[in-house]
């Protein structure tokens, strides 16, 4: 903390809260600060957080609020880039200033902890924890795949991956959205999703470090493949 590049932000993240209380956003800029000393980008980021209620027992939820391929800055063809990863990689805004990147929503009803200090009681959830976690998928944590009755699939009309999607590799060090390997709609697909045995690479030919992929055997639809294994394996 002590060092420079420690206490110099690199991006900027702006939020719009909607039915927020006070404390909530408090510890929510807390988890902002994080990620904003951590990636970097020239156009600001912004995030509109919901307060509210939400269904299907989650605590929160979030993702980006466009993807868009194929333009002049993109790394690959044909792969969906988040919004924020587009505007970092092009140095300009796509969308307008106060428009969202990011949209994340937070269920009001669990019993939060919302100080920023780590010591989370048992019987609480660490707000500051979730919120770096969503902002994660926002920024691109993401993505397209999905097992529907033994079906390996996108979830788009264009069968393309996102940028996340592409760099899912197996440990035969296959791409697995390469239609050439595999097929897609298919089953091998889906075997790939549910393997167990998937990593995230940092390009075409490194594997990022700790980049175990969550690919249990029975699809889990969010929570397959946009998570990290955890030390445990689970």
């Amino acid at each position: 903390l002590s060092l420079k590049s420690a206490s110099s932000k690199k991006s900027e993240i702006l939020v719009t809260y909607v039915n927020f209380p006070e404390e909530a956003k408090l510890a929510f800029e807390y988890a902002v600060s994080i990620w904003e000393h951590n990636i970097e980008s020239v156009v600001p980021i912004m995030i509109q957080a919901n307060w509210g209620q939400l269904e299907g027992g989650i605590l929160a939820h979030s993702g980006p609020a466009s993807f868009h391929k194929n333009f002049e800055a993109a790394l690959v063809e044909d792969v969906y880039y988040p919004i924020a990863l587009a505007e970092k990689l092009m140095g300009k805004s796509f969308n307008g200033d106060k428009e969202a990147d990011i949209t994340i929503s937070v269920d009001k009803s669990w019993p939060w902890y919302l100080k920023t200090d780590g010591n989370t009681p048992v019987s609480q959830y660490d707000f500051v924890t979730t919120i770096l976690h969503e902002i994660g998928h926002g920024l691109g944590i993401s993505g397209f795949l999905e097992g529907d009755n033994g079906i390996g699939k996108y979830s788009n009309a264009n069968n393309n991956p996102s940028a996340y999607d592409y760099y899912l590799y197996n440990s035969s060090e296959q791409r697995i959205t390469d239609a050439s390997i595999f097929e897609c709609p298919s089953t091998q697909l889906h075997d790939q999703l549910t393997s167990n045995d998937l990593d995230f690479y940092c390009s075409h030919d490194v594997k990022c470090s700790k980049s175990e992929i969550y690919a249990p055997k029975t699809w889990m639809n969010g929570v397959s493949i946009y998570h990290l294994k955890s030390a445990a394996g689970s």
